[in-house]
């Protein structure tokens, strides 16, 4: 200034210590969200001016923001974020004024959260149903470790459904979507999943060469789908014994009269509805009566009894295979062991039943392939048999009754189509 004096006097504005705060609209943001600018809040000095000639001010250099850990796009500048292409996580960011003249650097922060976006959704459950069935569809949201409290998760499905499954029951075939919302933010849309309706056959028919039998004689019945590609199976048990075979074939050859129903199963697996036929008996049978005794393959526990009920006869049944004879519809009997019993009826025909009586333990020994058959232990039964077979039809229906366990063990399987019951229950 050219003064020659101790001491001088200028003039010029010397501003206070900077100070400043910074914050982002939004926070926390998803990571699918545009870059967002940093709000600059109180933000003062920071400057230094002079309007005395000659007087030498040192100028601040640039402020910057920062931020940690790394995984935060951020423009060190301007400070605006990019969240689309940082890593979820929590960042905290620093503004810094940097020191000029003599105000040292000030520094301020707050936090950010990136938030994960859900990943795309997978869609699991049967792709393929018959016409008339239903299916489960399933999601699921897997959190980000990154954020361990993910916050509430929300799901929407093409069918507006908002639960992480839903059960559809098309009538033709569709396809599904689902996005997943975790905390707010939205996942992209899943690939669709597509569920195949498979018509069901048509109804097949049931044709007889004998409506009407008499004892010992039999009909041939034969199942008939409209199309070459379904197969015909017989819905009605045989009453076999255990171990009796039938081939999957749609002609069947009864010997007693009832009900006999059918259907047709295509390719897919889908079902028609069933057909029955019925088959009498024959009238002038010559006496030879069909007599029908119930229950069907009794058994009993030891020191306990059995009513066995007959019908088809027109006169007198006698029973047989007791101490003593009996006489009626229906005889109380109470074996101490496997019996066999006999009725005949007075004006012509006769049937015979075995009332088995429960052992302490069984193994069974035989497949089951058709038919019915019930099998009982008061204590155990062990089996590692089959039960049924999908080249046979009927297919059987089968019971286990035991008092204590049963034991199924490897090589047991019940076979499609075939009926099983396990029931634990003790002899009174």
């Amino acid at each position: 200034t050219n003064a020659t004096t101790r001491t001088i006097a200028v003039s010029g504005t010397v501003t206070t210590p900077p100070t400043a705060n910074i914050t982002y609209a939004g926070n926390p943001f998803c990571s699918s969200v545009s870059p967002v600018n940093v709000t600059l809040i109180n933000s003062s000095g920071g400057t230094i001016t002079s309007t005395t000639a000659g007087l030498s001010i040192q100028t601040r250099p640039s402020n910057e923001f920062t931020s940690t850990p790394a995984g935060l796009s951020i423009d060190a500048t301007s400070g605006q974020i990019t969240p689309s292409t940082s890593t979820a996580g929590i960042y905290t960011i620093t503004y810094t004024i940097a020191a000029s003249g003599s105000c040292s650097a000030v520094t301020t922060t707050t936090s950010v959260t990136i938030k994960p976006t859900p990943n795309k959704p997978i869609i699991t459950g049967k792709n393929e149903i018959c016409f008339g069935e239903n299916t489960v569809l399933s999601t699921s949201i897997i959190p980000s470790p990154i954020i361990p409290s993910p916050g509430v998760s929300t799901f929407l499905w093409s069918t507006m459904a908002t639960t992480s499954s839903v059960n559809v029951a098309p009538t033709s075939t569709q396809v599904y979507t689902v996005t997943t919302t975790l905390d707010g933010c939205v996942s992209p849309t899943s690939d669709g999943y597509t569920v195949t309706v498979n018509p069901l056959p048509n109804i097949p028919t049931i044709t007889a060469n004998n409506m009407g039998i008499c004892k010992g004689g039999n009909s041939i019945l034969t199942g008939t789908c409209s199309s070459t590609t379904d197969i015909f199976r017989w819905s009605t048990p045989a009453l076999l014994t255990a171990g009796a075979t039938l081939p999957s074939s749609n002609t069947r050859v009864v010997t007693e009269p009832g009900t006999y129903k059918g259907l047709c199963e295509s390719n897919k697996g889908c079902l028609s509805a069933e057909v029955s036929i019925i088959i009498t008996q024959a009238q002038n049978c010559n006496g030879q009566n069909f007599i029908t005794v119930t229950p069907v393959k009794p058994i009993i526990c030891p020191n306990s009894s059995i009513t066995l009920n007959a019908t088809g006869c027109s006169g007198t049944l006698t029973w047989t295979g007791g101490p003593s004879p009996q006489t009626g519809n229906s005889v109380v009997v109470s074996p101490a062991v496997t019996t066999t019993y006999l009725v005949q009826c007075s004006t012509g025909g006769g049937a015979t039943v075995d009332v088995v009586v429960a052992s302490t333990n069984v193994v069974v020994s035989n497949n089951v392939t058709t038919g019915t058959e019930r099998v009982k232990a008061t204590e155990t039964i062990e089996s590692d048999k089959k039960i049924g077979n999908p080249n046979f039809t009927p297919a059987p229906a089968v019971s286990y009754e035991a008092g204590k366990a049963i034991i199924l063990k490897p090589g047991f399987v019940a076979e499609k189509w075939s009926t099983f019951k396990a029931e634990i229950k003790g002899c009174n």
